[in-house]
C-alpha cells in the first residue's frame, strides 16, 4: 500500500523552519538522498525547495517535496512549476475565497507552501502528519485544502488518537 497527501499552507512570509525539522527519521537514514535550495548562502532561511527522498532497498520507500511561493520579495523565480502553480493561491485570496478566516485574510505578506508526502510505509507516514503539525504551528499557517485548518485543528483531526 502507498500513501500519498499533499498539504497546501498559507501562512506570514518569513524564515521557514529548519530543514531538519522535516521528517528527521528520514533525514538520519543512510539511503536518503537531500536535494533542495536551502543550502544556498544568503537566503536567510527563505528557502522555496526542499526534497528528500528514501529507498532502502527493502521495498520501502518516501518522499517527501516542499515547494514555496512567496507573493512578495523573492530572491528568485521558482525553478519548478509545483512550486510555479502555487501562485493561483495569491488570486484565490484576491477573490475573496479565504475572506472568512481572519487568520487568512490578516496575512500581510502571503507566503504559499505546499508539503507533499508520499511512503509505503506507515511510521513515515505519521512522522509526516508530525511534520505538517509543527510546520503549521511555526508559520502559524493555514491548511487550506482539507478545509482551513490551523495547527490546533489540524493535530485534534489528523493526530489525536
Amino acid at each position: 500500500m502507498r500513501f500519498a497527501t499533499e498539504y497546501i499552507v498559507l501562512h506570514e512570509d518569513g524564515k521557514m523552519p529548519s530543514e531538519e525539522s522535516f521528517c528527521p527519521s528520514i533525514w538520519a537514514i543512510d539511503e536518503s538522498d537531500i536535494d533542495g535550495d536551502y543550502y544556498y548562502d544568503g537566503i536567510d532561511g527563505r528557502w522555496t525547495s526542499l526534497t528528500i527522498t528514501l529507498d532502502d532497498n527493502k521495498g520501502k520507500s518516501s518522499s517527501l517535496d516542499v515547494n514555496t511561493y512567496r507573493e512578495h520579495n523573492r530572491n528568485y523565480e521558482p525553478s519548478v512549476c509545483e512550486a510555479d502553480d502555487l501562485k493561483r493561491y495569491i488570486q484565490y485570496r484576491k477573490e475573496g475565497r479565504f475572506n472568512a478566516n481572519e487568520k487568512i485574510k490578516n496575512i500581510k505578506k502571503l507566503c504559499i507552501t505546499s508539503l507533499c508526502f508520499e511512503s509505503t510505509d506507515i511510521g513515515c507516514y505519521e512522522e509526516f502528519l508530525d511534520t505538517v503539525y509543527k510546520f503549521l504551528k511555526a508559520t502559524e499557517g493555514c491548511v487550506v485544502n482539507f478545509g482551513e485548518l490551523d495547527a490546533d485543528r489540524f493535530k485534534e483531526k489528523y493526530l489525536s488518537a
